[in-house]
């Protein structure tokens, strides 16, 4: 299985995947740490800490805003990743890049995929994050699991589109990153 994923995401240009910040958009970027269990791929996320100001409790990937020290946004992904669960870059083969995605608050996110050395171990950043788990990626690729889901939050009933599974909901710009995977994936 990993090697069909090698061959589809190998690393392309940002300019050949049709997508391109807007100027007002502030630069980010993730990684969707994929690693390999019983020859099934698992992706590994987190939950935010309910500590942090924006988005807590909700469930991501490492990632967050670019810095200009970083020179691009893999170095981004790769630093957030290390901040957030402590797993070095070069325990990271980066494989690809999927389209970017402009969020409501601003931002523009560019997604990596990176495959984890076998044996990676991982510690979840107390300060921003209150778990890290893995989900079957195969689950995650199926377009029929998305949907619209209703939940409370900060006390006021609302939707959004998303994937609920093994017990967590997944939704925002993780849900949308996850789902064009699940597309491309299909292609």
């Amino acid at each position: 299985m990993t090697n069909h994923w090698l061959a589809r995401y190998l690393l392309r240009p940002q300019s050949q995947l049709g997508v391109a910040p807007r100027s007002q958009d502030k630069p980010a970027a993730v990684l969707l740490p994929l690693l390999e269990r019983e020859g099934q791929l698992q992706l590994l996320l987190t939950r935010r800490s309910l500590s942090l100001r924006h988005h807590p409790g909700q469930i991501s990937f490492p990632g967050g805003r670019f810095d200009p020290t970083d020179g691009d946004l893999r170095t981004t992904a790769l630093r957030e990743t290390h901040e957030e669960l402590g797993i070095p870059p070069d325990a990271v083969r980066l494989l690809g890049q999927l389209p970017g995605y402009h969020t409501v608050t601003g931002f523009h996110i560019t997604p990596y995929l990176g495959l984890l050395a076998p044996g990676t171990r991982w510690q979840a950043a107390s300060g921003e994050v209150a778990e890290a788990f893995t989900l079957p990626l195969t689950d995650l690729l199926d377009p029929a699991a998305y949907g619209r889901w209703r939940f409370v939050r900060h006390g006021q009933l609302t939707s959004a589109w998303g994937i609920s599974l093994q017990g967590h909901l997944i939704w925002g710009a993780t849900a949308r990153i996850l789902q064009e995977l699940a597309r491309l994936s299909a292609e």
